[in-house]
């Protein structure tokens, strides 16, 4: 009997496809001499040559292909008749005039060199450490410590079905070397596996553009896929299929949870991240630079994607959607990434939540149709740049910046908010805002509170709900320059509450109320 490699149901022998899911099952057996896998019809090794099925060589040495012992109970003088006269005290028998060697001596056991099949005694031999093949001294590869199949072989493929060199990726890692690539098949690989060697692991589609998938339970692992060397993953779906709350996970002494962790220079590249019961993937570490590109990151239960603890590196051309917390995380002092190019929607949080002294890039992005803030940047030392985005159809303010944070806004489109198209609140808060149009938010263009500062040059102010610059509370004294502010419901500016600040240069127009209501 065996089973299916799809749905675990029971099989006979010789059965080709499964009867409870109609997978194929693979129609092969293993070599008892080195393991290798053949057709059923084989009636010889291709590996090692050893005689299958109860061949002669087999029925030799008792029914089993294992190799012939020089020495276990051979004749090794005359003839067996006659009668016992002695024993000697080496383990030798006198019958007749026959002595037979009763003692088996590792040493003299013949087998065979598993690549050119010469015979060889035990003490001649090298087993590879990858492949568990028995090899010769000509065969084996001193420097790599592997047979010289395994150093030449560049390309291994991974089928759950038996079809490949592998049935898992975990196996395929450990017999790969430096610089190899591990091909894939379509399918579904319930694993976890840690990729500390520099080789690419690629994902064959299937007809239907479906990736090859691999998953598993927070029960076994805290990480699906540790990137822990400068690796390639391209054209891989890594989720779960085991439901587990968010809220019920051990986050206990700093442990954390996510589908992809990232902690080397790595390439990820046409991944689908989603469904995991924390983070979709984290880039963690001080000089971490990996490149991220065409993947999408969604619906996972906690960050969409992480990076922190000074992590750079960049994600371009990607799309994070639907994800429990931020869509994108930047966090921590000197954590610098570069993004450019993405979609950033739908979060249940923030498009993008920055804080904790970061910095980075935000360039050419979409981020549209979030719960919390298109943009959040939080904390004082925070600095990145956003650049040429969009920022709309958000369900709280485009923009919130505060706590003493600082920041590069320019040449940002911010429209068709649910609140104000940007916040700046607290004392110390002091963003550069220049070349942006704010327009068409529901609760004004720009809010500048609880004693922030701020600089808002050469920008575009127009048919915003309410007033459209807001000023307020003591110690607030932002410098607004060069702007246009108009076609506003409300007032083009109101300033209050023991606000200052400085308003220089403006063109204040068409408002349905007050162009300043001081």
């Amino acid at each position: 009997m065996s089973k299916c490699p799809n749905c675990g149901q029971e099989v006979e022998d010789g059965m080709k496809f499964c009867c409870e899911c109609g997978t194929p099952i693979p129609q092969v057996k293993k070599c008892p001499q080195c393991g290798m896998e053949l057709p059923l019809k084989a009636k010889f090794c291709f590996g090692c040559g050893a005689p299958l099925n109860g061949g002669a060589g087999a029925q030799r040495n008792g029914g089993a292909a294992s190799g012939v012992n020089m020495g276990d109970k051979n004749v090794i003088a005359g003839d067996v008749v006659g009668q016992k006269v002695a024993g000697d005290s080496v383990g030798n028998k006198i019958m007749g005039n026959a002595i037979f060697n009763t003692v088996q001596d590792e040493t003299k056991q013949v087998v065979s060199c598993a690549i050119c099949g010469r015979h060889l005694t035990t003490v001649e031999v090298h087993t590879c450490p990858k492949c568990g093949q028995i090899v010769c001294e000509d065969h084996f590869d001193a420097d790599q410590c592997c047979c010289v199949k395994c150093a030449k072989k560049t390309s291994f493929t991974v089928d759950g079905a038996g079809y490949g060199d592998f049935r898992t990726i975990s196996e395929a890692l450990q017999a790969a070397s430096e610089g190899a690539t591990i091909i894939v098949s379509p399918g579904t690989y319930q694993e976890h596996f840690v990729v500390d060697k520099a080789v690419s692991i690629v994902g064959d589609t299937d007809d239907d553009g479906s990736l090859p998938v691999i998953w598993d339970s927070p029960k076994n692992t805290d990480a699906c896929i540790h990137v822990a060397a400068a690796a390639t993953l391209k054209n891989l779906e890594v989720t779960t299929k085991v439901k587990v709350a968010h809220d019920s996970l051990d986050f206990g002494n700093g442990r954390h949870y996510e589908a992809v962790y990232v902690t080397a220079d790595a390439v990820l590249e046409g991944l689908s991240v989603h469904g995991w019961f924390d983070d979709g993937i984290r880039v963690d570490g001080e000089g971490v630079v990996p490149v991220i590109e065409n993947c999408t990151i969604f619906e996972n239960q906690g960050v969409g994607i992480n990076f922190c603890n000074g992590a750079a590196g960049s994600l371009s051309d990607c799309e994070v959607f639907g994800n429990g917390q931020s869509n994108v995380l930047i966090k921590g002092e000197s954590t610098s990434p570069y993004i450019r190019h993405c979609k950033v929607h739908n979060g249940k949080s923030n498009g993008f939540w920055i804080h904790g002294g970061a910095g980075g890039t935000v360039e050419d992005c979409d981020i549209f149709e979030n719960d919390n803030p298109g943009v959040g940047i939080d904390g004082q030392g925070t600095n990145p740049t956003v650049s040429s985005c969009k920022v709309h159809n958000g369900k709280e303010a485009g923009l919130f910046i505060h706590s003493g944070a600082a920041g590069t806004i320019d040449n940002c489109d911010i429209f068709e908010n649910d609140k104000v198209g940007i916040v700046i609140k607290g004392q110390g808060t002091s963003p550069t805002v220049s070349a942006c149009k704010f327009h068409n938010c529901k609760q004004g263009g720009l809010w500048v509170k609880e004693g922030a500062a701020g600089a808002i040059d050469n920008c575009d102010f127009y048919g915003n709900d309410t007033a459209t610059i807001e000023i307020q509370d003591q110690g607030t004294s932002p410098t607004v320059s060069a702007c246009k502010v108009h076609n506003g419901k409300g007032s083009g500016f109101f300033i209050h509450g023991g606000a200052g600040g400085t308003v220089k240069d403006c063109d204040i127009f068409e408002n349905d109320k007050p162009g300043i209501n001081i």
